[in-house]
């Protein structure tokens, strides 16, 4: 069975299922019980070119006063939204996917402005399936700026929980400057980040913040691919579409995932595959057959290793220098991971270390082997020789929303989780400095996901870890699998050094 269609077998909550019976439905709610929406994720394993066609979108902002400013922002998101990302701009009440404008906030009597006019219709409204953005910025050496993004982020937050139970998500994507003026160049920076928390494939995230820096990474390639779609639309002969204009975000990439032979992983290579990259998959020599036949099916090509051995991210990087074109890859994603669940008292050595050496040392050995830089006593270095990632490569992290909660029973498999999180700030900083350019590395936090681990889960264990969470109900291996599409694209290029969490909000955890 192919992953895609495996995947889809595995969804089989029951009480999800209760829950959309128009007759039983009240009577949970009765009795106090969550009556959770079945997420709409849409019917597509790739990003549309332009992203948003055929999507309508609402774009508001400030609604009351004067502010000359804010009304320009409008007119020129309104704009952009429809020419750059192929948008159907709609006036809100005809439309459940609306992109706020906060850029203009300044003080907290103007949250306070936001909250009581654009937010507070939009909660009144009761949207099913519905995907809010608001759109801010603010200034870090700004104290009442750096405040108030945190209290809007807050705000996100809980307006994230009051909205979860129609399926409906509210996220926010912030500018790390302020004042922010908008216009096409700046806008070509948090277009990727908008559109995507408008789609579908954001189905599970919700509660978030995702920061953009302005002009990082692959700003001008990004505005170029939305200068050669709007040539497109206009049947401009004369202009030379990038690869993303024919219809793949990713065509043309190479993409290396490690752990990938089933589960996330194997949702990962599938939907890069599908996205138009070529896969090199990685697994362990006992998941040979089901990496061998995965990796036939995507058009990728295997290689079986255990990356807990001595001298793995030496064979590593042979594979690479072998199979990628000029022996450099474009995205790398570390999934490889286990668990040794037992509490610290009963824990073995071996049974920590095991897990340690799998999810943490073997990245950090692997980047390395692959050129990227390293903390040593003296400071930072490279390994190995050249970097084995091209410019605007990607590096993607499996986290885990038990490495930023801790969970009882995994001392180590949280620790190792929380470290990566670290690792990729750590590193992004160092990136943004020195090696090659638009090399960016974020790390991806999932939730409680729909798996063959999670499936063999106690009854009971299965019913809270799908409760536990804004939107009531488990995500799938496709969620972490578009997350990390999205990552990978050349417009997250201003989003480095971040941990997304794919958890449906999940309580634990910030």
């Amino acid at each position: 069975m192919p992953p895609r269609q495996q995947f889809q077998a595995f969804k089989d909550d029951f009480f999800l299922k209760l829950s959309q019976n128009n007759i039983l439905r009240p009577w949970l709610s009765k009795f106090g019980l969550p009556t959770p929406v079945l997420l709409d994720r849409g019917t597509r394993n790739h990003f549309a070119v332009p992203p948003l066609a055929g999507c309508s979108v609402a774009v508001i902002g400030k609604q009351s006063g004067d502010s000359s400013h804010a009304h320009q922002t409008i007119k020129i998101l309104t704009q952009l939204m429809s020419t750059k990302l192929g948008a159907s701009v709609e006036c809100q009440e005809n439309c459940n996917k609306v992109l706020v404008d906060a850029t203009w906030v300044r003080s907290p009597l103007d949250v306070s402005s936001l909250a009581l006019h654009s937010l507070r219709s939009l909660a009144a409204r009761k949207l099913k399936h519905g995907r809010i953005v608001i759109l801010s910025s603010y200034t870090p050496s700004d104290i009442l700026s750096a405040s108030l993004s945190s209290g809007l982020a807050s705000l996100v937050r809980s307006l994230a929980k009051e909205m979860g139970g129609t399926g409906t998500t509210v996220n926010m994507v912030v500018v790390r400057v302020a004042p922010f003026t908008l216009s096409s160049q700046t806008f070509a920076s948090i277009a990727w980040p908008l559109a995507f928390l408008l789609l579908h494939e954001s189905a599970f995230i919700s509660g978030q913040k995702i920061t953009v820096e302005l002009g990082a990474g692959s700003s001008g390639d990004f505005c170029a691919w939305l200068e050669s779609l709007t040539g497109a639309a206009n049947n401009d002969t004369s202009r030379t579409l990038s690869p993303a204009a024919e219809g793949k975000l990713l065509i043309g990439k190479t993409c290396l995932v490690t752990g990938c032979s089933r589960g996330i992983g194997a949702a990962i290579a599938t939907r890069l595959a599908a996205e138009g990259a070529r896969v090199l998959g990685v697994d362990v020599p006992g998941a040979c057959q089901r990496l061998t036949a995965l990796m036939e099916e995507v058009g990728g090509t295997a290689f079986s290793q255990d990356l807990a051995e001595e001298g793995a991210e030496r064979r590593l990087r042979d594979f690479v220098l072998a199979e990628a074109p000029a022996g450099k890859l474009d995205c790398l994603i570390h999934n490889a991971g286990v668990t040794r669940d037992r509490t610290l008292r009963r824990m073995t050595a071996e049974e920590f270390e095991q897990v340690v050496k799998v999810n943490l040392e073997a990245v950090l050995r692997i980047n390395e082997a692959f050129g990227l830089p390293s903390h040593t006593e003296g400071g930072t270095k490279s390994q190995l020789g050249p970097v084995l990632l091209n410019p605007l490569g990607r590096i993607v992290l499996l986290s885990s929303i038990n490495g930023i909660a801790g969970a009882f029973g995994q001392t180590n498999y949280s620790f190792t989780k929380a470290a990566l999180s670290g690792y990729a700030h750590a590193l992004a900083t160092v990136l943004s400095t020195r090696g090659p350019p638009g090399i960016t590395i974020n790390a991806i936090a999932p939730g409680f996901i729909e798996t063959d681990m999670t499936r063999r889960m106690p009854t009971l264990g299965k019913f809270l870890g799908r409760r536990a969470n804004a939107l009531s109900q488990g995500g799938y291996p496709e969620d972490i699998a578009a997350a990390t599409a999205f990552l990978c694209c050349e417009g997250s290029g201003g989003v480095s050094g971040q941990t997304l969490r794919v958890c449906g909000l999940n309580a634990v955890g910030k």
